[in-house]
Parts: structure tokens; C-alpha cells; sequence
């Protein structure tokens, strides 16, 4: 009776284990988490399948350093519907776009930043860094479903607040300012007369002077960060796929 008794107790110990492991690195709030089940890699972007046991969700991170049967969360705060990925010849439902991924388990090694909201550090920039640059990049097709820099500029109002999608060449960098780095792209649309050629953008991933990239971020207008940097029109919280 005695062996009997100890059986059972091991048994209810073993069930208990997993969910002591779980209670042990929650899903942050605002975040998805479970198993790793697919990773494809593709267009600068590795592309995760998460399983927390009763659906699934793609993501969609700049690196990613773990493997099938990994436990992750994800940011959900960069939702892109029906994105086209034409690498890799397929649409997703839905997918996260993130710039990186938090291990529940430590086995998957976490990267990057879950949140373009960085804590605020480093020099406040001058507002000579927020002049565009000058035009010299030859005219790029904007992304299916996406817009050109002339098409934001005219559309700000009714963009403000919503997610875009874009291609640019990038024309200016600038790594670490107030917690962000800061871009300035352009895509051979607008005028440069009336500064409607070049579009600053902050993201938290890095990018050469050159790059074509493929951007996804959140409009806004009429951006005043203080002591005279203020911004008719900036993307932020973007992330950058480079071609």
C-alpha cells in the first residue's frame, strides 16, 4: 500500500512539472506564446509558426535563434493581414511583424527588441538631422499593397494612426536617438521642392546608407518631439525587411 501510495504521488509530481515550468516564464501581457512549430526564412525575415496548445499565429522576426519544439512569445502589436510574401509564394492570414522574440523555455535564443518604445537615452536630436536629404534615388515601385512616399504625404490625414507598408532607399542614418534609430528613405516619388520626396522613420533594427528596404510601420502627422523637432510626417515602429 505503501509502494502504491508513493506511485502516485511521483505521478501527480510529474503532471505537475510542466505547469510549474509554465507558471515559471509566462506569456507577457500583450504577447503570444507557445510552441515553435514552423520556421520558414525568407526576405530578410525569419517566419515563426507559435502554438499555445489551442491555436496558432504566425510571426515574423528580423533573426531568430531556435528551432522547432522551442517555447516563444511574441509582440502583438504589429498585425499585418493578408501579407504577401513573394519570396516565398504564399499569403498569411494573418502575421506579427516583430523585432524579436522572447524564449519561455531558454532554449530559444531571444533577439532583438519586442517594442520600438525604448526607454528615452542618448542626446535629443538636432533639428538639422530632420532636413530631408537630397533627392538622388531613382523611382522604385512601391509593394503590392503598398504605398509610395508621395502617396503618404497625400494621404497623411486619412493614413494617421494605420499601418503601412512601403519600399524606400534609405539616404540617411542615424543609430540611437532618444532610444530609436532614425531613417530617412525615399523612393524617387514626390517633390523635393516641397519636401514631399523623403519620409523619416524610427525603428529600433539598423540599415546601411543605400539599402533598398521594405518597411512596415505606423503613420503619424503632426509629430512634435520638442526643442523644434517636429514632424508633418513620420513612420514609426517600423520594422525593415532589406532586398
Amino acid at each position: 500500500m505503501r509502494t502504491a501510495r508513493l506511485s502516485i504521488f511521483a505521478l501527480v509530481i510529474l503532471m505537475l512539472l510542466p505547469c510549474a515550468a509554465l507558471a515559471e516564464n509566462p506569456v507577457p501581457a500583450g504577447h503570444f506564446g507557445g510552441e515553435v512549430k514552423e520556421i520558414l526564412i525568407s526576405g530578410g525575415y525569419v517566419y515563426i509558426l507559435v502554438n499555445d496548445g489551442e491555436t496558432e499565429a504566425w510571426t515574423a522576426a528580423p533573426s531568430f535563434g531556435g528551432k522547432v519544439g522551442d517555447r516563444i512569445a511574441f509582440s502583438m502589436q504589429m498585425p499585418m493581414r493578408d501579407f504577401q510574401s513573394k519570396t516565398l509564394d504564399r499569403t498569411f492570414d494573418l502575421v506579427y511583424f516583430v523585432g524579436g522574440v522572447q524564449s519561455l523555455d531558454g532554449k530559444a535564443e531571444s533577439s532583438g527588441h519586442g517594442s520600438a518604445h525604448g526607454s528615452a537615452h542618448g542626446s535629443a536630436p538636432k533639428p538639422a538631422e530632420a532636413a530631408p536629404a537630397p533627392s538622388v534615388v531613382e523611382p522604385l515601385t512601391p509593394p503590392e499593397g503598398g504605398y509610395s512616399i508621395a502617396d503618404l504625404w497625400a494621404k497623411r490625414e486619412e493614413l494617421a494612426g494605420k499601418q503601412v507598408l512601403l519600399r524606400g532607399q534609405v539616404t540617411k542614418f542615424n543609430a540611437m536617438i532618444m532610444g530609436v534609430n532614425w531613417l530617412h528613405l525615399q523612393d524617387g516619388s514626390g517633390s523635393a521642392e516641397k519636401g514631399t520626396h523623403d519620409l523619416t522613420v524610427t525603428s529600433m533594427q539598423s540599415a546601411a546608407v543605400g539599402d533598398i528596404v521594405e518597411v512596415i510601420g505606423v503613420v503619424r502627422k503632426d509629430k512634435d518631439f520638442g526643442s523644434g523637432y517636429f514632424f508633418e510626417l513620420i513612420l514609426e515602429e517600423a520594422m525593415l525587411s532589406k532586398e
